[in-house]
């Protein structure tokens, strides 16, 4: 103020007119901590992460940025980013670079070289996926494309040391080529206090599923010592309250004592996840919770496998609702980096039971396309829009391909699903581009969901349809045919999922 030469009304006065130039965006609300959370071995503030992560792929516009890192900081840390900026400012380009000068998306670059090895720093990875950026996974040195890929030696973090065939200078960019199927990527869930007294017993049945491993909780600031996905609890009195608003009455709260599932924030329980009685033992409940454990595993795997933010493929998405005389209106869109159609919307309130939606794919590359459409429910069901089941294998493939240079294609109406008319609750749809079509695994996946709803399959036969399921689809679509997803892999050589050819991201909403 004495530099200014301002006395306290005056600056007052100023501070309530906003922010005249310039934008302002952080991490939490005025009423909100901001915190760290874990990342597959380290941790870092929830919105240093992602708004990092997305800036080093997209160049969008302020709002744009804000509205779809809001999304994935729901389930990471349940803090709401804040945004003060002018209109004008908050719609315009966060880079004052033009896009003609703009350097490539890229998922990491070279910070130190040292003889045949480099130190790089991961700074552009999609925190669902840097669990499968490990020993074995390969990037392409941008402006060195002839050196071929570059494989990654170790990470500790984000930081690797990747094998150079010859040198590269400092400052590098690497694009992601492939990415493994390392034994560390598990569901992981986060033993809560109110279960401390079985932790041991717990942690020995989770750890009995495939891929599923249990957290110990530990205290203090970082509650767990790795980061977890999902949190086993009892809904205390203090959870329950906190669920409890004007959106979500006192009798749709799970009672006290039941045991379940709750989100990674505590924000939310898991639908369906809690039991009835107040009594039902630790062991019971995770007997009971086995079939929605699996459930999430695969669309866990699904997700870390296929989400490529650097795919070199040029589509985009909308989700969209039937007006008069075939004329659709816009509801929410999603596109690669590769795709100029504009901002990733956030995640949209809809009234599924009172409109009918369906998902528009545009192909701008110039040979065809496979397409497939899979919708993940936070209660850990998963529905196959595209290619539709039990069609055969050639009517899949048909119903999935997208000629290319604009093309566009319609997929099934949701009506058509089990997702017509549910509860309350959010979704996210995966869309999948590839250049080859893979629709077993998939179909076994909508299979096994069919089942485990039905509760016509024991614990041991889900589990071995989940895997053989997650099995099959990785087999059409990596590079290697030997690789398992079991505990122990069958060979050194980790399965590698070579993301070039595939492009997957997600539209995210809320029914209401």
């Amino acid at each position: 103020m004495r530099t200014l030469d301002v006395d306290v009304p005056t600056l007052q006065n100023r501070r309530k007119i906003g922010v005249a130039k310039g934008v302002v965006i952080a991490a939490a609300q005025k009423d909100e901590e901001a915190v760290d959370v874990g990342f597959d071995g380290f941790y870092a503030g929830a919105f240093t992460y992602l708004l990092t992560q997305y800036l080093w792929q997209q160049t969008d516009s302020s709002q744009g940025t804000v509205v779809r890192i809001t999304r994935d900081m729901k389930d990471l840390s349940g803090q709401i980013p804040f945004l003060d900026a002018p209109s004008e400012q908050a719609q315009s380009e966060i880079y004052f670079v033009p896009e003609t000068n703009q350097i490539p998306p890229a998922e990491a670059v070279v910070t130190q070289v040292n003889g045949d090895q480099a130190t790089v720093w991961l700074g552009g990875i999609d925190h669902e996926s840097i669990t499968t950026f490990g020993r074995g996974a390969k990037f392409t040195p941008a402006g060195f494309e002839s050196l071929g890929e570059v494989e990654l030696l170790s990470r500790q973090g984000m930081r690797g040391i990747i094998k150079l065939p010859s040198a590269v200078p400092a400052g590098t960019l690497l694009q992601e080529f492939s990415r493994v199927v390392s034994p560390e990527l598990r569901l992981r869930i986060g033993i809560d206090p109110s279960l401390s007294l079985y932790t041991s017993r717990i942690q020995q049945q989770l750890g009995a599923i495939p891929r599923v491993l249990g957290v110990p909780h530990q205290g203090g600031n970082v509650p767990y010592e790795k980061d977890v996905h999902y949190i086993l609890s009892r809904m205390t009195a203090d959870y329950r309250q906190r669920f409890i608003d004007d959106a979500v009455p006192d009798n749709a709260v799970p009672g006290i004592d039941r045991i379940g599932l709750l989100s990674q924030s505590i924000d939310e329980w898991i639908p369906g996840s809690f039991g009835q009685d107040a009594e039902e033992s630790a062991t019971d409940a995770i007997a009971r919770l086995t079939p929605k454990l699996q459930s999430l595993l695969a669309a866990r795997l699904i997700k870390s496998l296929l989400k490529a933010n650097s795919a070199r493929l040029n589509v985009d998405a909308s989700m969209v609702t039937e007006l008069a005389g075939e004329q659709f209106k816009l509801v929410a869109s999603a596109f690669t980096v590769r795709s100029e159609s504009g901002e990733t919307d956030g995640t949209h309130k809809i009234l599924l039971d009172q409109q009918d939606f369906r998902f528009q794919v545009v192909n701008h590359e110039p040979e065809p396309l496979y397409i497939s459409i899979v919708v993940f429910v936070t209660d850990g069901r998963m529905f196959v829009i595209l290619p539709r089941p039990q069609r055969g294998r050639e009517r899949q493939i048909l119903e999935s391909r997208i000629e290319g240079n604009g093309a566009k294609l319609y997929a099934p109406s949701l009506s058509e699903t089990p997702l017509y008319g549910q509860e309350r609750g959010r979704a996210e749809v995966l869309i999948i581009a590839s250049r080859q079509p893979f629709v077993e695994g998939l179909a076994q996946l909508q299979e096994l969901a069919t089942l485990q709803a039905s509760g016509e399959r024991s614990e041991n036969e889900s589990a071995e349809l989940s895997l053989g399921a997650v099995n099959t689809l990785l087999g059409e679509i990596s590079s290697s045919r030997s690789g398992t997803l079991d505990n122990s892999p069958a060979t050194d050589e980790l399965p590698q999922i070579q993301t070039a050819d595939i492009a997957a991201f997600s539209i995210s909403f809320e029914v209401v």
